[in-house]
Order: C-alpha cells, then sequence, then structure tokens
C-alpha cells in the first residue's frame, strides 16, 4: 500500500486522490529537442571543409552533448517525482507525500478548517497547476 492508505485515522475515507500530471516530463523533453537540434545545425555546418566550420562543428556536438545529459539529469528526476508524490482528500483532511529531489523534507498533511462537503459536489478537484485529480470509485 501507498503512504496515504497506511496514514488513515479511523473511520477516515478517502474521497479523491491524485497524481503528478506528466507534464513534469516537458523541461526534459524540450531539452533534448534543443540537443537534437544542435547536431542537426553541426553536421550541416561541418561539411563544407574548412577549419571555421570544423571548429563550429565541434562546438556545436559539445554542446548537444551537454544538453543531452542535461535533459536525461532532468528526465530522473521528473521520474522520481512522478514516482513519488502522492495526494489524497479524505472526509477530514488533506493529505499529500511529496519527495522533493532536493531535499529529504516530507509535507505529510494540511488540516482543513473548513468542511469538505462542499468540495464534494465538483467532479474535479485541482490542487496545483502541475496535478490532475481523479474521483476514487465508490468502495
Amino acid at each position: 500500500m501507498g503512504y496515504i492508505q497506511d496514514n488513515l485515522m479511523p473511520n477516515e475515507k478517502v474521497l479523491f486522490t491524485a497524481n503528478v500530471h506528466p507534464a513534469v516530463f516537458l523541461p526534459s523533453v524540450f531539452s533534448f529537442v534543443v540537443s537534437i537540434g544542435f547536431v542537426v545545425y553541426a553536421l550541416m555546418t561541418g561539411g563544407k571543409g574548412d577549419m571555421t566550420s570544423g571548429l563550429l562543428a565541434g562546438f556545436l556536438l559539445l554542446t548537444a552533448g551537454w544538453f543531452f545529459l542535461f535533459s536525461i539529469f532532468l528526465g530522473v528526476q521528473a521520474l522520481i517525482i512522478l514516482l513519488t508524490t502522492e495526494f489524497a482528500v479524505t472526509n477530514k483532511r488533506v493529505i499529500a507525500n511529496l519527495q522533493s529531489s532536493h531535499s529529504k523534507e516530507r509535507f505529510q498533511t494540511v488540516e482543513m478548517k473548513r468542511r469538505l462537503r462542499h468540495l464534494r459536489r465538483y467532479r474535479t478537484l485541482y490542487a496545483c497547476p502541475m496535478v490532475m485529480a481523479h474521483r476514487k470509485a465508490a468502495s
């Protein structure tokens, strides 16, 4: 089971669960596309045969390599965030298990002062722009 199921209080029911949106991979994809662009431009520039275009092509390939490594780093970081983050709204509180790749801190719960009755009218609850919420099927 996950963090949320393991930390429910007695008589607490999960109303909504949410996952991180796959858009966290966009910076990685953008960096990869930029690296491909550098490689293509280097291949077009390097075929001219003079020394200046050869040096420029070498520099562009080196830059493409750095962008490619950076895209791998961003992709692994996004995968860690996607796999280790959990959100839930229960009938008593909001629970979030956020694992940051930069620190070991955990944001566990947010106590709600208002009743959650008015939230039940909506089909989707958006906790933040990078989160997709899903209504849990009635058990």
